[in-house]
C-alpha cells in the first residue's frame, strides 16, 4: 500500500469535511489553476530547501527562486516565511488525516483506541516515503506553535484526530481521551524522530517497534481498556 504524497493535499483540498480542516494561512485564495499551481510550487520549494539545507537557509528569496516565481508573487500569497511553512505543515497534516480517515472508513475496529497501531503505521509509512514529510512533519522544525493560534502543534493535531474519532466511532470526547491522545502524539513524535536520526532512510526498526507499543499502551489505558 503506497503512502499518499503530502503534496496532494494543497489549496484545492478534497476529502474530509471542511470543518475537519485548518485554514491555510493565505493572504488571498488562488482561484485559477495557474495560481493554485504557483502556491503548490512555493510550498514544494520550501520543503525541498528544508530537506536539503535546513530551515534557516530557506529564506523567502530562495524559496521564490526555487519555485520559479517572483518574490512579489510569493508575498501576494504569504505574509512571510513562517506563513509558507505553516501552510506546508497544514498540508502535511491534511495528507496524514485524509489517509487515516480512509483507513478508518475501510477497516473494522471495535473501539477507537484499537486504531492506534494503524495510525502509527501510516505515520511511519509516510515518513519513509516522503523526505519532506519526514523533515517538516507538522511544523515543529520551524516552531512548536506554528499550526494555529499560538497553541502547541501536538494539541492541534490531537484536536483534528478527535474529530475523526467522533465521526467514525461516535465516541464522546472527554478530558481523559484528549490527554491520552496528547501524550501518545507527543511520545510518538519524539520516538519516530529518534528512529529516523538513527536510520535516516527507514527509521530504526527497534525504536519504531517500541514507539508503536508505547502508543497502543497509552491509548488503551486512557480508554480504560
Amino acid at each position: 500500500m503506497n503512502a499518499p504524497h503530502p503534496r496532494e493535499a494543497g489549496p484545492g483540498r478534497a476529502g474530509r469535511p471542511d470543518g475537519d480542516r485548518l485554514p491555510l494561512p493565505l493572504r488571498r485564495t488562488p482561484q485559477q489553476r495557474r495560481s493554485v499551481e504557483r502556491v503548490e510550487r512555493i510550498l514544494d520549494a520550501a520543503v525541498d530547501l528544508l530537506v536539503e539545507e535546513g530551515y534557516q537557509a530557506a529564506t523567502t528569496t530562495r524559496i521564490a527562486g526555487r519555485a520559479g516565481v517572483g518574490l512579489a508573487t510569493l508575498y501576494s500569497f504569504f505574509a512571510d516565511r513562517r506563513a509558507v511553512y505553516r501552510a506546508a505543515s497544514v498540508r502535511n497534516l491534511d495528507a496524514f488525516l485524509d489517509r487515516l480517515d480512509r483507513l478508518l472508513s475501510g477497516a473494522r475496529f471495535d473501539h477507537w483506541w484499537e486504531a492506534a497501531a494503524a495510525g502509527f503505521d501510516e505515520y511511519v509509512r509516510m515518513s519513509r516515503a516522503e523526505p519532506g514529510f519526514r523533515a517538516l512533519r507538522f511544523g515543529d522544525v520551524a516552531d512548536d506553535r506554528l499550526l494555529a493560534g499560538g497553541r502547541r502543534n501536538d494539541e492541534v493535531v490531537v484536536e483534528r484526530i478527535v474529530h475523526l474519532v467522533v465521526r467514525h466511532f461516535g465516541a464522546e470526547p472527554d478530558e481523559r481521551m484528549r490527554t491520552s491522545l496528547l501524550v501518545a502524539v507527543a511520545a510518538v513524535d519524539a520516538l519516530v524522530r529518534l528512529a529516523f536520526e538513527l536510520d535516516p532512510e527507514r527509521g530504526d526498526p527497534a525504536v519504531l517497534a517500541e514507539a508503536r507499543q508505547v502508543a497502543q499502551g497509552i491509548l488503551a489505558r486512557g480508554a480504560g481498556a
